[in-house]
């Protein structure tokens, strides 16, 4: 069973004016734009983070932009080094200390930049943070990818509750599709590493931001946290997870956060050769038992 954690950027018992205003407007006051978390049918749900068990985990990308998108400009900084000035593509020519302007390329500054693959396909990252020198031509780049974790079941019932009125509401049978890690996020990474690898101007690699619990689960699937830890540089994939955690009244905010840096060689071995693997001859002892469980009586006695 689940709650649901935040409803439009707040605590779902909270009445406040802002907490009002922003579920009348179907508000995302974290990158300050309309809601973009929807049903299936495309109708804004506003749900940004769900409490399962002791964990409370965002479930929406978004959720992880507070303060402005502080995140991109903490891993400017971590990459190019402090004083780094964030841009927007559209405020390339603003004038700043010569070699601080960093441009940010991605969703809600301009789309994405996608990658053409041999197969004709396309490959793109969340965003792509390209330092530029003081003539304003590229020096240096690192990409950047942002995930939360897709839910399993729906919590559709309690933001019809809330709608109506009952707020908090009452539990729910959502929970967190862990197995997307297997399935779709570390192949995602492990690609785009190696992609990224051969770009002479990718100097500190590929960083992914998630919340804590993700980044908990994948260091499990990836057998442990033993992984090398490096500097960034090419060929890398840096973590860069955040824990939910109380702020002053009903409102959370994201933790100071917590920085890993391994190679994605050792990331994709680990993947493929894990070591967390259920005891020898788990599955004889399941098959065993289930055949035990549906044999009958006189057929178990045979020779």
């Amino acid at each position: 069973m689940s709650q649901v954690g935040e409803w439009y950027g707040h605590a779902p018992s909270e009445e406040s004016p802002a907490a009002n205003d922003d579920r009348r407007k179907k508000w995302c006051r974290f990158v300050d734009l309309p809601c973009n978390k929807k049903y299936a049918r495309g109708a804004p749900n506003g749900v940004c983070s769900l409490v399962v068990g002791k964990e409370h985990v965002p479930i929406c990308p978004r959720r992880m932009y507070e303060g402005n998108r502080k995140v991109l400009r903490t891993i400017a900084e971590i990459a190019f080094g402090q004083g780094m000035r964030l841009v927007r593509p559209d405020q390339v020519q603003v004038p700043v200390d010569a070699g601080t302007k960093v441009v940010a390329f991605g969703a809600g500054y301009v789309s994405e930049l996608k990658v053409p693959t041999p197969s004709g396909g396309s490959y793109s990252v969340d965003w792509v943070l390209a330092k530029l020198d003081p003539t304003d031509n590229l020096e240096e780049f690192v990409a950047v990818e942002i995930q939360t974790i897709d839910t399993s079941d729906s919590y559709r019932p309690q933001v019809e509750e809330m709608v109506a009125g009952h707020r908090p509401p009452g539990p729910s049978k959502a929970g967190l599709n862990w197995e997307n890690v297997n399935k779709r996020i570390l192949p995602q990474l492990i690609y785009k590493g190696h992609l990224l690898r051969h770009e002479p101007k990718c100097t500190k690699g590929l960083f992914f931001v998630c919340p804590t619990p993700v980044y908990e689960r994948i260091i499990d699937r990836l057998g442990g946290d033993d992984l090398p830890t490096i500097h960034p540089s090419p060929g890398t994939l840096t973590f860069h997870h955040y824990q939910l955690v109380a702020e002053t009244g009903e409102l959370l905010t994201l933790s100071d956060p917590v920085t890993k840096t391994t190679t994605i060689d050792a990331v994709a071995y680990h993947f493929v050769s894990p070591t967390n693997l259920p005891k020898s001859g788990a599955y004889e002892a399941r098959i065993q038992k289930a055949l035990a469980k549906h044999l009958r009586p006189s057929s178990k006695r045979r020779p």
